[in-house]
């Protein structure tokens, strides 16, 4: 059996027998430990509720998103207490496969980390490129490296092999045809290198899938998963191999049915998607909407921010609207917001949570905003190394000795931290192609160099664009040739 909930007002879905839940205490106001996490609230709690009544039945597993292991064993302990590790355990994708592999055999195979697979695409690369046309004499750069390497990962968990790209290439003509008829040949060299004779050094993920449904795993169970906004196509196959041998599988989406918000259609279309897998497995449905009715005014604010306007009639003063003209200014309010907080003693900076529509633009600003108040922020992300002005300079510094300069510089521009747009000199043989792989596009042409752009997504919110910087480009070179 299995089904779907949702956090707030949303869905459950339900594989297999009916049974029934009580959800007035997910409409209670939550009390207690202030850390707690939306685990605790809605069916979160509910599932939470649920393992906790079946405790002794059979042995349960909550399944989670990767950064959200850690808090979800905290709530089961709360919830089931000390000695919640004898009927359940919680699990990610990743910590799931590494205990199929140790019942099964693979555990100790190699599985290389993004370092050594960059190293085994760049060997790949070196041996396929005589036999390519667009990739003939490709950059060596690790930039170039890493979106290749991300493009095979992405192809990979929607198993798309080497073949079926390849045979998707021949129903296109152009210059998109040779791209990625060149793009099949080095992910099919990629993967052979991957699993050679005696050496499996695939993902754990792919593993997982090779080898979950001999092992027994998860047979007789009841499992949860909950925290997914959507399920990838290696992800959908553990899906349906749960759904042929668990007891009953849970899944909680945040949604509204029949919703025509826009917010809600990735959920949408995750239900109808394990609608259709589990018609496919042969396992019956149940769907169960839950509405949390917090009568607060964050409450009211959340049910009518989409909806008909109504004036709230009780306190509102719990949420304050402010403009800022910029994302600067937008930070130092908030920053002296929480200064205010922490001076009156109302609450800890472990009590403070920062959220944004997209913490990718409001990071720089907030580390470098947070720390000249004087308060500690957590960001949980992972930076990449390049960020770093020390490494970057030293890595440049070897690039340039190395003599990678003479066919392809770059100067990249970075506002707060963030990547907005780079330069690219391309000279040397293979330039034209060079200078519009990716999303680059030709600024201008010489005899023996080219210079080429590239605008990250980031862009717009600095006032940047493709047109703008192809006129400010405009505008340096009659400067360098007025000079």
């Amino acid at each position: 059996m299995a089904r779907l909930f949702s956090r707030g007002k949303g869905n459950v879905l339900f594989f297999g027998q009916w049974i029934r839940y009580n959800t007035a205490k997910s409409n209670a106001q939550e009390t207690g430990d202030a850390h707690g996490t939306a685990y605790l609230d809605g069916p979160g709690r509910l599932v939470l509720e649920t393992m906790e009544k079946r405790r002794g039945q059979r042995q349960q597993l909550l399944l989670v998103p990767e950064h959200a292991s850690h808090e979800a064993e905290l709530d089961l302990c709360r919830a089931c207490g000390s000695t919640a590790s004898r009927d359940a355990e919680v699990l990610s994708f990743r910590n799931l496969a590494t205990r199929v592999l140790g019942q099964v055999g693979g555990l100790a195979d190699v599985t290389l980390d993004n370092g050594g697979k960059l190293l085994t695409l760049q060997r790949a690369l070196l041996e396929t490129a005589p036999q390519m046309t667009v990739y003939r004499k490709p950059s060596q750069k690790v930039g170039f490296l890493e979106q290749m390497l991300a493009l095979f990962d992405e192809l990979r968990s929607y198993e798309v092999t080497p073949e079926i790209l390849y045979q998707q290439a021949q129903d296109i003509d152009g210059s998109t045809h040779d791209k990625l008829t060149d793009l099949s040949l080095l992910y099919a060299a990629y993967e052979a290198r991957l699993r050679r004779p005696g050496l499996d050094a695939r993902d754990r993920m792919t593993k997982l899938c090779d080898h979950l449904e001999e092992s027994g795993y998860v047979r007789g169970k009841d499992i949860f998963i909950d925290g997914f906004t959507y399920f990838n196509a290696q992800e959908r196959r553990a899906l349906a191999v749960f759904l042929r041998q668990a007891r009953s599988v849970t899944v909680t989406l945040l949604g509204e049915v029949n919703s025509r918000e826009e917010i809600f259609e990735p959920t949408l279309k995750t239900m109808s998607m394990l609608e259709r897998l589990a018609a496919s497995e042969g396992k019956p449905v149940k769907l169960l909407s839950l509405t949390n009715e917090d009568p607060s005014a964050l409450g009211h604010l959340e049910r009518h921010f989409f909806g008909e306007n109504l004036p709230y009639e009780g306190d509102s003063t719990v949420i304050r609207l402010r403009e800022a003209a910029t994302v600067y200014s937008e930070v130092e309010q908030t920053a002296a917001d929480i200064r205010r907080l922490l001076a009156a003693g109302k609450c800890r900076c472990r009590d403070i949570t920062v959220a944004a529509r997209n913490m990718t633009e409001y990071a720089g600003t907030i580390e470098t905003v947070f720390e000249r108040y004087g308060i500690p922020v957590y960001l949980s992300r992972r930076s990449d190394i390049l960020e770093k002005p020390v490494l970057t300079m030293l890595l440049s510094a070897v690039d340039a000795v190395t003599g990678g300069i003479q066919n392809e510089s770059q100067m990249t521009l970075r506002i707060n931290g963030d990547s907005v747009l780079t330069i690219y000199t391309i000279t040397g043989e293979n330039r034209d192609n060079r200078s519009r792989m990716g999303s680059r596009i030709v600024l201008r042409r010489q005899a023996t160099t080219v210079y080429a752009g590239e605008v990250y997504e980031i862009a717009p919110y600095y006032g940047m664009d493709e047109d703008l910087l192809r006129r400010c480009f405009s505008l340096i070179l009659g400067t360098w040739n007025n000079s």
